[in-house]
């Protein structure tokens, strides 16, 4: 050991100098225990794997400031699942669930005729528990079921934003149908997700008739717990060959809407 230097910095130098002489190449003091690289297999995860990722990706990071947020009410924006399953299921959700229903009450109030129309898709025109809410909200007033399924795919398909002629002539085929079945029909509900984006075809197609929203109903009912804020919207959006998620971009991109949709799978 050199005069004055360090034992610790002394014995540093002799470990140093140890491994390499302990690794160099073709050194028997030490045989590699290096292995062959195997090939990986790709890990295979479900897609319902890959959508909790996302959206622990999409979480982490972003909302720190909202840590201490409590989520207290739930949106289901959608009339069919509203009306057939959700008050089945309500006792079993950890929190309220707010449901869109078709305003039947709003339609006779809007009626000079005391006679009204619920347009909605098949599933939830044909249901036996459409029926069973008319009876609560109507109080014995007239009020029909009719199914607009065959409209909802001028919009699912963008043809009421890059096709209005077409849709126009959809929309007054079912309304002149609709009025030669109940002639005295004067307020509809647009129960169904996809038709308040028909609204304007509905009223050039039958002037004077009332179409009311039900979403304007939920919005009031919600409206008492408003709070001033800062938010992020996230839309989420399934897909098909026949409904690319780019034609959904499209279509915001059109209505001046500034979302980019999120691929999710529901399997």
């Amino acid at each position: 050991m050199a005069r004055g230097t360090p034992p610790a910095q002394t014995h540093r130098r002799l470990r140093r100098r140890h491994r390499q002489l302990c690794h160099r190449p073709g050194n028997p003091a030490r045989p590699s225990r290096a292995r062959p690289a195997l090939p990986r297999r790709p890990r295979q995860l479900s897609l319902r794997k890959q959508n909790q990722r996302r959206a622990r990706g999409r979480g982490a990071g972003r909302h720190r400031s909202a840590g201490r947020a409590r989520l207290r009410r739930v949106v289901l924006a959608s009339n069919a699942p509203s009306v057939v399953v959700l008050d089945t299921l309500q006792d079993r959700l950890p929190l309220p669930v707010v449901g869109v229903y078709p305003p039947v009450r709003e339609a006779l109030r809007a009626s000079r005729s005391g006679h009204v129309a619920v347009l909605g898709v098949q599933s939830l025109v044909s249901s036996a528990e459409i029926q069973a809410y008319i009876r609560r909200e109507a109080a014995g007033a007239r009020v029909e079921t009719a199914n607009a399924s065959p409209l909802v795919e001028h919009v699912e398909n963008g043809d009421f934003l890059a096709r209005p002629a077409p849709t126009q002539a959809a929309v007054d085929r079912y309304m002149a149908d609709l009025r030669r079945r109940w002639p005295d029909v004067d307020a509809c509900t647009l129960s169904s997700t996809h038709l308040p984006w028909l609204r304007p075809y509905f009223e050039r197609a039958a002037p004077g008739m009332h179409f009311i929203d039900p979403a304007q109903s939920v919005v009031e009912q919600l409206r008492p717990r408003f709070s001033q804020g800062q938010g992020r919207v996230v839309c989420l959006a399934t897909e098909s060959a026949a409904h690319p998620l780019s034609g959904l971009q499209a279509m915001l991109d059109t209505l001046g809407v500034r979302l980019k949709p999120e691929l999710i799978s529901l399997q």
